[in-house]
């Protein structure tokens, strides 16, 4: 089995399918986080697992100044592409436990489909001691709604099939624990549903940037996606995908 550490580290191999099919994230989520932080044009953002910017771009375009931090070189290359003409963006290619960051520093903290990859111990710790007095962490995920379709239900079977590395999502374990954390105040948790329509090819496409599959020999790959295909096959396109966006956001106490 795969480790965490090469789980979380197998993104860099597939970073421009990872920025081309993923998601990305509802426009009123980023107006909510805004208006809950208060935040200003001279705030200090901090960006967690920033990827090739798909949430980071709903800040910078507003002029905001956000460092984005990333464990990947491959995908902050790309960001740093795509905002090549945004002087707020800042980058540092280097995991949130091992960044040498400055404490009481950031009015904002957030992270956006990553926050589940770091010790959560370590990761609430290091972020209220980041934190500006009355700064605030907000966390954020796509999800789909597994319940609500039969053709997900039979992917997620053939995930626990073939693949190894499938575990049950930790969103709720990471967002329990947020709720909880006598550290933070004022903690609030907002869903966002709505629905997704993908061709079959950028779905499958979708899907190979899972961190369970990427992590796959090409041989193992080769076999759940057949297998897929051939559970595509029975559906129409657009595939309609429903999905919800979670978002966890507390200040600092």
């Amino acid at each position: 089995m795969v480790s965490n550490k090469k789980l979380k580290g197998s993104f860099g191999a597939i970073s421009k399918n990872y920025d081309r099919y993923r998601p990305d994230y509802p426009k009123k989520l980023i107006t909510d986080i805004i208006l809950y932080t208060k935040i200003k044009k001279s705030s200090n953002i901090l960006e967690i697992g920033s990827g090739s910017g798909q949430a980071s771009q709903y800040f910078l375009r507003k002029d905001f100044n956000l460092i984005m931090l990333d464990i990947s070189r491959e995908l902050i290359t790309i960001a740093k592409k795509k905002f090549k003409n945004y002087k707020n963006a800042k980058y540092i290619i280097n995991s949130f436990e091992k960044a040498k960051l400055p404490s009481d520093n950031y009015d904002l903290i957030f992270s956006a489909q990553a926050f589940h990859w770091i010790n959560p111990n370590l990761g609430f710790k290091k972020a209220h001691k980041l934190l500006k007095e009355n700064g605030a962490l907000a966390v954020f995920w796509n999800l789909v709604n597994k319940d609500e379709s039969k053709m997900l239900q039979q992917i997620e079977k053939l995930y626990k099939k073939y693949c190894p590395d499938f575990k049950p999502d930790k969103t709720d374990k990471t967002i329990k624990i947020f709720r909880n954390n006598p550290a933070f105040k004022k903690v609030i948790l907002r869903q966002y549903p709505r629905t997704i329509l993908f061709t079959k090819f950028h779905y499958l496409k979708l899907i190979q940037t899972f961190s369970w599959i990427a992590s796959l020999t090409a041989k193992q790959k080769l076999k759940l996606l057949k297998e897929i295909n051939k559970e595509l096959s029975k559906y129409k396109e657009p595939l309609h995908i429903p999905c919800k966006t979670l978002l966890c956001m507390g200040k600092k106490k």
